[in-house]
């Protein structure tokens, strides 16, 4: 069951489809995405088992495909924004979403944004100071 989690198959747009239903189905979309977020080398291998360098890359290496495919889903943080604050915070809480929200927010297009955002407030500071300042000569 551990390997189906990790395999980047497993993740579609039903992961999507289960945070816009009811209370209890994004309830378990994010157990879901707990599970995927908690999964140990030492859960693929057993405890007691030494792994080798091979199977700690490969395992890296699955992990990273999954986590990956998360991010890759359309739709996938408009769809949590949807939770109520408490499923927001729990979700947030797991490593897939850290890795979602630093890929997302890595990406040009979200830099270009934040840096038009500053420039525009920028501006609308100098401005008001230039009123402020005018309105207080008068």
């Amino acid at each position: 069951i551990l390997n189906a989690l990790l395999n980047k198959n497993s993740i579609g747009m039903w992961l999507v489809a289960m945070f816009r239903g009811d209370r209890f189905t994004k309830l378990r979309a994010i157990t879901f995405l707990e599970h995927i977020s908690n999964v140990k080398i030492t859960d693929m291998n057993g405890v007691y088992r030494h792994c080798s360098q091979n199977e700690y890359d490969a395992f890296l290496e699955k992990r990273m495909e999954a986590y990956q495919a998360v991010a890759n889903l359309e739709g996938i943080m408009a769809a949590m924004v949807l939770l109520s604050p408490k499923k927001i915070e729990k979700a947030a809480s797991t490593s897939i979403i850290h890795y979602v929200l630093d890929e997302r927010i890595g990406r040009p297009s979200s830099l270009c944004f934040m840096l038009f955002d500053l420039t525009i407030y920028i501006f609308l500071m100098i401005s008001y100071r230039v009123n402020l300042i005018r309105c207080l000569e008068v």
